[in-house]
């Protein structure tokens, strides 16, 4: 490690790659390049620390891993410390000698790399860019983007569908639903103070299909947190939500 030291700083990303929603190495990745038994640079290896790991420092520290789950998703996973002793890289500047990956993921904090002052939940809508704090943010963004041109092929079934049957035709309840499902996207920062229950007497009416529809294509797998992560803070077991779910 002291030979790693004596290197140049590592660089700060210009744009982060933890908190892009398109972004999807994750923390087993880095993890697999250290059992790999591959050599890499120094750039490679720390540009895969700050795209899969953060560290909180307030009185003690806090680490968030981003991780994926058995379907793809992106969450992010939360740990007061990282058992690493053994994991090890092997870099090309050193002539392939291997390093702990503990030694390089401390430097990155200390660096400024991937520290951060504190956690939050800082929504912003899909004209406004990523805000530049320095805490970390929960709310990555949204996976839709604007587009110059609607799909008339995509959208003109949804829209009769909201309407004809999830609205039975009702033109003020129809167009409710999706000034609803609007204030979400353009105003993330501002809660509606109201929820939206779609019940039916009938079995498949394209409810839960239809929410699962808005969420990925709008949001996002990773934008359904895992509220696991909550556990621990709140200390007790939370079952996470899946695609049907959305949080408020």
């Amino acid at each position: 490690m002291d030979r790693e030291q004596k290197l140049p700083s590592p660089v700060k990303l210009e744009q982060s790659r933890i908190s892009n929603p398109n972004d999807y190495f994750v923390w087993g990745d880095l993890i697999d390049m250290c059992v790999s038994g591959r050599k890499f640079s120094r750039n490679e290896i720390y540009d895969a620390i700050q795209a899969t790991v953060a560290c909180i420092q307030t009185t003690s520290r806090l680490w968030v891993l981003k991780t994926e789950d058995t379907n793809g998703g992106l969450y992010f996973d939360m740990a007061p410390k990282l058992d690493l002793a053994k994991y090890e890289v092997n870099l090309i500047e050193l002539g392939g000698e291997p390093v702990k990956l503990i030694n390089l993921i401390d430097r990155a904090v200390t660096k400024g790399l991937i520290l951060y002052r504190n956690i939050n939940f800082l929504p912003y809508s899909l004209n406004t860019p990523a805000h530049d704090t320095k805490f970390f943010n929960l709310f990555i963004g949204f996976l839709a983007k604007p587009v110059p041109e609607i799909n008339k092929e995509i959208m003109d079934p949804i829209l009769w569908h909201v309407k004809n049957v999830i609205c039975s035709g009702d033109e003020k309840l129809d167009e409710y639903i999706w000034n609803w499902w609007a204030h979400l996207v353009q105003k993330p920062e501002m809660k509606p103070r109201t929820i939206l229950v779609l019940k039916s007497t009938l079995q498949q009416c394209g409810k839960i299909l239809l929410l699962t529809l808005l969420v990925i294509k709008s949001w996002g797998h990773i934008s359904i947190l895992q509220l696991q992560i909550w556990k621990k803070f709140l200390g007790v077991l939370i079952v996470p939500f899946n695609l049907e779910s959305l949080l408020l």
